[in-house]
């Protein structure tokens, strides 16, 4: 990605076509800051991946969790970016346009509010490109 920082859209695809990585490296091509932020905390993306390898259900349920959290204290909801739908205990997240990936910034400790884990607190990442940002108590869009 650093040596051909320009590759986009069809370009982008075609290049990646030819690179024998796994698909879910793949998808976060077209996303080079995420990719620097998770090279930067390479130890917290580490711990993320082998939480995640060891025990999926107990990941997704804390990703459902903290939704559910974020839902009730009233910091998640619609907006330009992005569609909330609560359907019983699940809330859905799903960009607004699905032609666009839009990645939120937010400070973990003002959404949630007092984190219930404080020996393990959430990281926060303030990256300086005007746009585009993300803080890992949550991250993407997908049904929780």
């Amino acid at each position: 990605m650093k040596a051909n920082p320009d590759l986009k859209g069809d370009a982008l695809n075609d290049a990646l076509d030819k690179m024998k990585w796994d698909l879910s490296v793949k998808a976060l091509a077209p996303f080079p800051q995420v990719l620097a932020m998770m090279v930067e905390q390479t130890a917290w993306t580490q711990k993320l991946g082998e939480a995640f390898m060891a025990q999926e259900s107990d990941v997704i349920a804390a990703f459902r969790n903290c939704a559910r959290k974020h839902t009730l204290a009233g910091n998640l909801k619609s907006s330009d970016e992005q569609k909330v739908v609560i359907k019983g205990d699940t809330v859905e997240i799903a960009p607004a346009n699905p032609e666009v990936v839009y990645v939120p910034r937010y400070d973990p400790a003002v959404v949630y509010g007092s984190w219930w884990w404080p020996s393990y607190p959430p990281y926060a990442y303030y990256p300086v490109w005007p746009g585009v940002a993300i803080g890992l108590g949550m991250f993407g869009f997908w049904e929780v």
